[in-house]
């Protein structure tokens, strides 16, 4: 359940049993398309991905639900009693602690998604699901409260690893039509 490259610019990836097999130059198409980067960029990031990056869905979706307990403060959060360092004028306790509620859920739904996809169970609803909590995910990086605690760049590589996933996912379903 590896992303493997196979003979340079072909693409093997195993879902539920599937084997789907694309070009590395229909993920850097998907990646275009999903960030608004030229083909040429595109496909420079896709070569410049080093094999030894890519994990299993297994070990992709447990860092997913790793990084869920994060947003689960210890001790809880507590908007009556205290004032925290990441309130502004923009981001009141209450919204805060709402948008750290929704990245937990969101990385929960997410990792979750990602470990489906190991199983031999999955399904091209299964891989279509994944891609829809990647975007959910994607949407709340954009949370002020992040931005209390992740600097935009790492915040932007975050973003870029989600679009690849999802350019992947997205070949492996075209490349079923």
């Amino acid at each position: 359940m590896k992303l493997g490259r196979l003979i340079g610019v072909t693409v093997s990836l195993v879902i539920g049993g599937t084997v789907y097999t694309f070009s590395q130059s229909d993920i850097a198409r998907n990646l275009a398309a999903d960030t608004g980067m030229t083909q040429e960029g595109a496909e420079q990031f896709v070569e410049n991905i080093n094999e030894g990056d890519l994990v299993s869905f297994d070990e992709l979706g447990n860092s997913y639900l790793d990084a869920a307990n994060n947003f689960s403060p210890k001790p809880p959060i507590d908007c009556s009693n205290f004032t925290y360092e990441w309130e502004t004028e923009t981001l009141s306790c209450e919204q805060g602690k709402s948008q750290l509620q929704e990245l937990q859920k969101r990385h929960t739904l997410l990792g979750n998604a990602y470990i489906k996809l190991s199983q031999k169970s999955a399904t091209d609803a299964d891989i279509v699901a994944s891609i829809s909590g990647i975007d959910s995910l994607y949407t709340a990086f954009d949370f002020e409260i992040l931005q209390s605690f992740i600097k935009l760049e790492e915040i932007n590589k975050l973003k870029m690893d989600l679009s690849y996933n999802k350019a992947v996912l997205n070949a492996a379903l075209e490349s079923r039509h």
